[in-house]
């Protein structure tokens, strides 16, 4: 593994454990080209085996993700619960 590439995943590391955005595709596009590829393969083994993150609602309230399928964030997550009538079955 390169020097560069070894210091794009420790700091890409770094950043994902202590929240911040960590965006693969950022990380991954400093890299020269010739070690893009092997970068982009440790950060996915890297975010297949590391613990999750913990759920923030407000920071997940008006991101892209808010309301995405249509769906509001509080009802997808009322229908996870089982607590929307409206999902119930029979």
């Amino acid at each position: 593994m390169a020097d560069d590439v070894k210091k794009l995943l420790s700091d890409y590391i770094v950043e994902h454990r202590a929240g911040g955005e960590a965006d693969p595709i950022a990380f991954i596009e400093r890299a020269p080209d010739p070690d893009r590829a092997e970068l982009a393969e440790l950060i996915d083994a890297y975010l297949a085996r590391s613990p999750g993150r913990e759920w923030d609602a407000e920071a997940f309230a008006g991101s892209s993700a808010d309301g995405f399928c249509g769906i509001s964030p509080s009802k997808s997550i009322r229908i996870s619960r089982g607590s929307d009538p409206c999902a119930r079955a029979g």
